[in-house]
């Protein structure tokens, strides 16, 4: 049993019961800076909230979302009640046409984008963030992108691929931990291969005989084998 899964205590696996182990027990404090990661596996598998457990590993309580689905307003409320504390400077990128900033809640800073299709847009959106991170020299900075099935469902995959590899260029310039998310099926590996050679690491996520399982390839963070979550 990795340590990432269970850091504080010796566990066997077999005598866990999986509804009494929360994806929060995973130690993501120690992903080395930069590293970019894919979480990929079927729908409704976890993905997103796998994203946000690596968001609330930031030493600095430092992140920021881009939303392709879910509003801005349900992604703070979201992500706040699954990280600790409320000191976090969050920034949230809207791709979903937003809500008018006079309507905002929630303590984060909200950046808009009308359209998932816009990749230009959320890319300077994004990149703005980054800046002023870099400027403040914030360490440990994280950020999620929530997901890459919306951004393929409005424009092809030649155009995705080409501004992820961009944005994971920039990402590492700041050492900033990333985490993306990729719905996949078994009859289509074939965006789920293209996309997992930019990454550094893939976690994959999948409906176990047991509940959901996870296994890390190409990251010394996580569990190499299937492991209940």
């Amino acid at each position: 049993m990795s340590d990432w899964l269970f850091p504080d205590e010796d566990v066997d696996p077999d005598d866990i019961d999986p509804e009494d182990v929360d994806i929060r027990r995973l130690n993501t404090h120690d992903i080395d800076p930069g590293t970019s990661i894919l979480v990929a596996g079927p729908v409704m598998t976890g993905k997103r909230r796998f994203g946000v457990d690596v968001l609330g590993g930031s030493a600095s309580r430092t992140a920021c979302i881009v939303t392709t689905k879910k509003s801005a307003r349900h992604v703070d409320a979201s992500f706040r009640a699954a990280v600790e504390g409320d000191d976090w400077d969050l920034s949230i990128v809207d791709c979903n046409g937003g809500i008018n900033r006079e309507d905002q809640t929630g303590d984060y800073t909200l950046e808009q984008v009308s359209t998932p299709s816009d990749l230009t847009g959320i890319g300077i959106k994004l990149s703005g963030v980054l800046q002023r991170w870099y400027h403040e020299g914030r360490e440990d900075p994280r950020v999620q992108l929530h997901s890459l099935s919306t951004l393929l469902m409005y424009t092809d995959m030649k155009r995705v691929y080409r501004f992820v590899h961009v944005v994971l260029g920039r990402l590492d310039r700041i050492d900033a931990v990333s985490v993306f998310t990729l719905d996949t099926s078994e009859h289509d590996r074939h965006r789920f291969n293209q996309f997992a050679q930019l990454f550094d690491a893939v976690v994959e996520v999948r409906e176990g005989a047991d509940g959901r399982e996870f296994r890390v390839r190409g990251g010394e963070f996580g569990p190499q084998t299937w492991t209940r979550y």
